[in-house]
């Protein structure tokens, strides 16, 4: 088993904006996985919401809604999704739905 471990960070802002993919264009993944998220939202303010969705698909033919997590205002902690396992059509986005456009950082964690 391999732990991969890939950090990256963006300006996320209206158009929802995919992890894997590192663009607002998603690059669904395909290798089995058990995949962990961390998101550190520093930058949010009062005012500001953010969504953070992971996509997977049950027989790989279409991604859907796997998990789904709101974040609104100043936050002081991480945001770390629980683990799930994954391997038809995955991919993590984030989404601005109120408030002005943040960097944000990222960690996405994979045990293949």
């Amino acid at each position: 088993m391999a732990i991969t471990i890939t950090n990256n960070s963006a300006s996320i802002s209206t158009t929802e904006y995919f992890l894997f993919a590192n663009s607002t264009t998603a690059s669904y993944q395909t290798t089995d996985a058990i995949l962990q998220v961390v998101i550190d939202f520093v930058n949010m303010i009062a005012g500001d919401e953010y969504l953070v969705t992971i996509y997977e698909g049950a027989e790989g033919t279409n991604a859907r809604v796997l998990y789904q997590a709101t974040l609104v205002g100043a936050q002081t902690e991480l945001f770390v999704s629980p683990a799930f396992v994954v391997g038809n059509k995955y991919e993590v986005s984030v989404d601005l739905i109120a408030g002005s456009a943040r960097t944000v950082l990222w960690s996405l964690r994979t045990i293949t």
